[in-house]
């Protein structure tokens, strides 16, 4: 069921490729443009998977890539999720 009262949308700020997806778990997880509406779960839940495309030279790096995605109810922002992935062999 879509989120009727709070419509939330997201943006993807920064970082190279982040593909965003929703759906259940035994459904397919089809990819979320910016403008879809994102789908409330039971208990206040908002799930969404997150596929990230790292470039071949960044993964010899221990900061291999950063980003943020924000997630907005119409025009107010609602959230901001932090993104670092790290690699932990490299020092």
């Amino acid at each position: 069921m879509a989120i009727r009262k709070h419509l939330l949308f997201y943006t993807i700020i920064t970082g190279n490729k982040f593909i965003i997806s929703q759906g259940s778990k035994k459904g397919i997880w089809k990819k979320l443009k910016s403008e879809d509406v994102l789908v409330k779960r039971s208990k206040n839940t908002v799930p969404i998977n997150l596929e990230i495309a790292v470039p071949s030279k960044n993964i010899y790096r221990r900061n291999v890539q950063e980003g943020k995605i924000k997630i907005w109810n119409q025009d107010e922002l609602y959230s901001v999720i932090n993104l670092k992935i790290v690699n932990s062999r490299y020092q």
